[in-house]
């Protein structure tokens, strides 16, 4: 309920999220290996989450540890109040967090965890991109 409130304070449907990040989209893609529906972003390198775009490119996703997700769900009471107090916040405005559990080819039982946060870079043509997290 946290997230579909933040949706409606920065004007994002249920209808506009489902469509861009439905099972249609997202299941399919990671349970078929068929990305076609979301864009490969990049790596992020030592933690070895993934970035993805959806197909329209409104989201991205990240996918995170369970210590991450649990974490995410420990601070989301404060992270929506901060939200809902100030809409103009830099900070990154997330719009989901799932935890997807599904069989794979081999009928063993997989778990992924997602974030969804908004891509700031949609309406932008960005040649490079930098992570400068933990850098001195």
């Amino acid at each position: 309920m946290a997230f579909a409130k933040l949706r409606g304070r920065f004007s994002i449907s249920e209808d506009d999220y489902i469509e861009s990040l439905g099972p249609e989209q997202i299941l399919k893609s990671f349970l078929t290996n068929n990305f076609e529906m979301l864009y490969e972003l990049c790596s992020s390198g030592q933690s070895g989450s993934l970035f993805y775009y959806t197909k329209n490119k409104k989201y991205m996703l990240k996918t995170i540890p369970k210590r991450e997700f649990i974490k995410f769900r420990s601070v989301l009471k404060d992270y929506f109040f901060h939200m809902k107090d100030n809409a103009d916040s830099l900070i990154c405005r997330f719009f989901g967090l799932h935890e997807v559990q599904f069989a794979d080819q081999n009928g063993k039982k997989q778990t992924l965890f997602l974030v969804i946060m908004n891509n700031v870079f949609k309406d932008f043509n960005v040649s490079e991109f930098f992570d400068l997290k933990g850098s001195t």
